[in-house]
């Protein structure tokens, strides 16, 4: 008896380790803090296929946030935004864009594409967790970097 117990939970405890790497509910970050910074945010509800939630991406100097859905196949979730800026009319909830961007699982990560390229990769974020930061494109010390200092 001791046997079939232990064999079922073992059965429960992989079946949930299949689905947790494909699961893109919860809150996502990303954070670089050299020159403007930048820190886009996901936060998503998934339910089955369908998948929607509310986005925030900006710098010290300027963001916008808004509403997202799309649907899911496999580790990828095609996308579509719309913002609660008046800037763009077509795009201004409830309206949602048609931009080619996707979300796609990889490890413990979720990356966020635009069209083909890496937007950015987003950690898991809430309380008690630590997202690390991303400076791997800023300018070396040294380079040229378009500003002057006196």
């Amino acid at each position: 008896m001791k046997g079939k117990f232990s064999a079922s939970l073992l059965s429960l405890a992989c079946a949930s380790c299949a689905t947790a790497g494909t699961s893109f509910g919860g809150q996502w970050v990303y954070r670089q803090e050299c020159r403007f910074g930048h820190v886009a945010t996901l936060e998503l509800q998934q339910k089955g296929s369908e998948i929607s939630g509310i986005w925030g991406d900006g710098t010290r100097v300027r963001g916008e946030s808004g509403l997202l859905k799309g649907s899911i196949k496999g580790r990828r979730a095609q996308v579509r935004f719309c913002s609660e800026s008046s800037d763009d009319a077509d795009h201004t909830c409830p309206s949602y864009g048609n931009e080619d961007a996707h979300l796609e699982r990889k490890g413990d990560t979720l990356v966020w594409y635009r069209g083909a390229d890496v937007y950015v990769t987003l950690h898991p974020g809430g309380v008690d967790k630590t997202v690390p930061i991303d400076d791997s494109d800023c300018a070396v010390e040294g380079e040229k970097t378009g500003f002057t200092v006196n």
